[in-house]
């Protein structure tokens, strides 16, 4: 969990995308502040396999690019 927490309190480099509407973009705008919903309450468990894997990917391209910094 550790390595999740560094992660996740990093601003991100790129663009974040969030499906929400137009109370929720607000609120997000308003509050400077995005969470996310518990995965055993999301409509489909292939969200949370979904998400899973993208966070992975995205933690190992994250140590893959500060190994290349440490590099240089």
């Amino acid at each position: 969990m550790h390595e999740l927490d560094n992660f996740i309190s990093q601003k991100p480099l790129g663009r974040l995308y969030h499906y929400t509407g137009a109370a929720g973009a607000i609120g997000i705008i308003q509050r400077s502040h995005l969470w996310a919903t518990d995965y055993r309450h999301l409509n489909d468990r292939r969200e949370y396999r979904l998400g899973a894997k993208l966070l992975n990917k995205e933690i190992v391209r994250s140590k893959l690019d500060e190994v290349e910094r440490k590099a240089l």
